[in-house]
């Protein structure tokens, strides 16, 4: 399935964002806040774009677990706008 695919992508380009955040989304979507949150900000700081980098923290805040977490990761974002 998708997750497979994606994974397997991350294995041989971990800088590749787009697959990142789809990987993000799959895991989201499967209700596994972990795995999304890690993902995220796996993706983020291997990305080579600050804009995808600020999407894939962005990202990260949604599946953070608590406030702070959060806050770390908003500033992530506001860090590359």
């Amino acid at each position: 399935g998708a997750r497979a695919e994606l994974t397997a992508v991350l294995k041989r380009a971990p800088s590749f964002s787009w697959a990142s955040l789809e990987l993000t989304r799959v895991y989201a979507a499967l209700g596994d806040a972990e795995k999304a949150l890690a993902t995220a900000k796996a993706g983020a700081e291997s990305a080579r774009d600050d804009g995808m980098a600020a999407l894939l923290w962005a990202h990260a805040a949604l599946h953070a677990r608590d406030a702070d977490q959060r806050r770390r990761c908003a500033a992530e974002v506001k860090a590359r706008n």
